[in-house]
């Protein structure tokens, strides 16, 4: 498999992102392989997925991140989710099992929710136009393991997400954020101005 062979090089606690739907040609049962594998060469996984492939990753665990919407929580958890507090016990759930140590819920215009073991942080949006929504889940995604990498806090973490997936509806197309745009809106978010 290319990827392993890739993901062998990384160094030791390195970020590895895996997100979207599998490639052609791997199957769920290969994907759990891949995170086993990561694991073994002490990689951080961020999971960005979604149905069959989000549920394995989960189950697998040992996971960093992981950024499912509220009905993949839901569905991941068997819970109703009918409150912030009904989200963060579904997230706290999946990391008192040990299948991540962060989930980040993404609630459209609600922002995000981040969860720990100890903390929450809801991060909502500034109101702005929207060009289009391609590619503000993979800014976002982005953003946040640019912030874990630089170890910094949960709420730093999920407002530097929650700005560049806003920054990447400012764009048009399949454009990803701006840099200076999430910037200024991540002050924008940090001052609430």
């Amino acid at each position: 498999m290319a990827c392993g062979k890739k993901a062998a090089a990384l160094p030791a606690h390195s970020l590895l992102v895996i997100s979207g739907s599998l490639p052609p040609g791997m199957d769920v049962a290969d994907l759990v392989d891949f995170i086993v594998f990561a694991k073994q060469n002490h990689l951080r996984c961020v999971v960005d997925s979604s149905g069959p492939a989000l549920a394995a990753a989960v189950a697998e665990g040992g996971l960093l991140l992981i950024k499912p919407n509220l009905s993949e929580l839901a569905e991941l958890t068997g819970l109703v989710l009918d409150s912030p507090q009904a989200i963060i016990t579904a997230a706290r759930s999946l990391i008192a099992k040990r299948a991540s140590k962060l989930v980040v819920v993404s609630m459209g215009p609600q922002g995000a929710l981040a969860i720990s073991a100890d903390q929450s942080v809801q991060v909502v949006p500034p109101p702005v136009k929207k060009l289009s929504t391609v590619g503000a889940g993979d800014s976002m995604v982005g953003a946040m393991c640019l912030k874990l990498a630089a170890s910094a806090s949960l709420e730093e973490m999920v407002r530097y997400g929650v700005a560049a997936g806003t920054a990447a509806t400012l764009r048009h197309g399949t454009q990803l954020c701006d840099r200076d745009e999430t910037q200024k809106l991540y002050q924008q978010l940090a001052t609430g101005s």
